[in-house]
């Protein structure tokens, strides 16, 4: 503010900053899962136009962490492809940590993501004991990192009585067919015409890429539990606290998306 003097001048400072970090992260993925340098550029684009990242235009703060999802979505790469040390656990540790500073409930979807990826890997590695042991120094290390995060909410929610988060009902906050909105919780019909081709595609090629196969079926999977065809009424109704802690299953999505725009 003491730079730009005004809070609309930070609004459009805190977008630019936004996309051009989530466009940069979806490049760089891109181009680690080899894909063309000029669709690398393309998917960059179509990444900052629909979900969670277009909703810093409404200045939703969770667009801070599907910014730098693109960078913990690497570490997918190396557990599929690096057969030998499938976690990297140093540079896992570090941009989890990140991720969390910024949105703390971006860093638990992400991770929540990371596990099918993770099983393949445990499976198909010879060194299951390294794997293991790189886990748990990058938990620890990303806990460690982290410790201001859960120690003040230990802290604070341990007697807090005035505060509490908001309420939502989970049935009204899934993923949810628009004509012309694209962000937060909203699938244009061109997008769902993209995801089609691409499922269609992996089922015609199902042998080709083991990135392309895993990651699609994976992001599918997400967006299927993110819809009306999970019951969220009734989940909400045996797990109360999902009002006020998960609030918009649409969330769930901010992995999802990286599963699709990098093949």
């Amino acid at each position: 503010m003491l730079l730009v003097r005004n809070w609309f001048n930070f609004q459009i400072l805190v977008i630019f900053i936004v996309f051009l970090i989530a466009g940069i992260g979806m490049y760089r993925l891109a181009l680690k899962a080899k894909v063309n340098e000029v669709i690398a550029i393309l998917l960059a684009v179509l990444y900052l136009q629909f979900g969670i990242v277009a909703g810093i235009l409404r200045f939703n703060f969770m667009a801070w962490g599907a910014a730098l999802a693109p960078y913990a979505m690497m570490q997918v790469l190396y557990m599929i492809e690096d057969k030998k040390r499938p976690i990297h656990w140093l540079s896992l540790a570090l941009i989890m940590a990140l991720i969390a500073q910024v949105h703390l409930l971006s860093t638990i979807f992400i991770a929540c993501t990371f596990v099918p990826f993770a099983i393949y890997a445990l499976v198909k590695t010879a060194e299951k004991k390294q794997m293991i042991i790189d886990f748990f120094k990058a938990v620890g290390t990303t806990l460690v990192l982290t410790a201001n995060i859960w120690g003040a909410l230990l802290v604070l929610f341990w007697n807090n009585k005035i505060s509490m988060p908001n309420r939502y009902n989970l049935y009204y906050h899934v993923i949810k067919y628009k004509k012309f909105t694209n962000i937060h919780g909203f699938l244009l019909f061109s997008l769902i015409l993209l995801l089609v081709f691409q499922l269609i595609y992996v089922l015609t090629h199902l042998r080709e890429s083991v990135v392309n196969t895993l990651t699609t079926f994976v992001g599918l999977f997400i967006l299927l539990i993110s819809s009306y065809l999970m019951p969220w009424a009734k989940i909400q109704a045996v797990f109360p606290k999902l009002i006020s802690s998960l609030q918009f299953p649409y969330r769930l999505t901010v992995g999802a998306w990286h599963c699709f725009y990098w093949e």
